[in-house]
């Protein structure tokens, strides 16, 4: 079957427009804001490298926004037509089960990079009082950020497929939380003895995204710069598991009964 690109494009924009108003979202841009602007302030009251407090307060703060959009409002794409029932009438439309999930995580994506725009900007303007100059690692920064967003908006969208609201944030965040830990299994692998353990802990580590591939915070702090081909292998990695877990999503969705 032909692809419904104009219904995908339709409710993709309608996401937007309508998470626009969501005032979870202005609940997170506007508390990370006030994090970047607070970084400002307190770099102001070190004498050593301020610059790098307030590179590190910023872009905590932008990961902070886009790991909050991803889950806290994401969680709500899928469960929110559920809940009101208005399910039925979007997929009893002329638009397969998985366009319209697709269509959702495109709608959402696009509030992502705009967040991920505007924060990126208002701290490169910090920075630049400080008189630090922004290095190409520092934009790769930003796009892995972003990239890591889509990745646990595509994991929520996986968890909403099958799950309520709430289990599904609470699904989403150890998954983000075993992402960013996953140096962990393998310290823990290696005191196991009992092999089946092991197993299963090399099993986890393979499954869960390693989000530590995506974090190039540390290199921005200390000015150190990335071998492009790197850059890629780490986009591609982020772009592949994304595409992956929303392939899945859609199988599994489509099967869901409304009834």
């Amino acid at each position: 079957m032909k692809p419904n690109f104009s219904g995908i494009y339709s409710i993709a924009k309608s996401t937007f427009l309508e998470t626009i108003r969501d005032r979870i979202l202005y609940t997170i841009f506007i508390a990370s804001l006030f994090i970047i602007g607070f970084s400002y302030v307190a770099s102001r009251l070190t004498y050593a490298y301020p610059e790098r407090i307030a590179l590190h307060f910023g872009l905590t703060s932008i990961e902070f926004c886009i790991i909050g959009i991803s889950i806290f409002v994401g969680v709500s794409l899928i469960t929110k037509e559920v809940e009101k029932r208005s399910i039925l009438t979007i997929i009893s439309k002329p638009i397969q089960r998985g366009e319209f999930l697709v269509a959702k995580f495109l709608g959402l994506s696009s509030i992502i990079f705009l967040a991920e725009i505007a924060m990126g900007v208002l701290l490169a303007l910090i920075l630049n009082a400080f008189s630090f100059e922004l290095k190409p690692i520092f934009i790769q920064c930003l796009l892995l950020q972003a990239l890591e967003g889509l990745l646990i908006l595509a994991i929520t969208i996986f968890f909403s497929s099958f799950s309520g609201k709430y289990l599904a944030s609470v699904f989403a965040f150890s998954f983000y939380l075993a992402g960013n830990s996953s140096e962990a299994f393998s310290i823990l692998r290696d005191k196991m003895e009992n092999p089946l353990i092991k197993l299963l802990l090399d099993y986890l580590r393979d499954l869960i995204p390693n989000l530590n591939r995506l974090n190039l915070k540390n290199l921005v702090l200390y000015e150190k710069s990335i071998p492009i081909e790197l850059f890629a292998t780490q986009l591609t990695y982020g772009f592949l598991y994304t595409c992956a877990v929303l392939f899945i999503s859609c199988a599994l969705f489509s099967k869901r009964d409304f009834s």
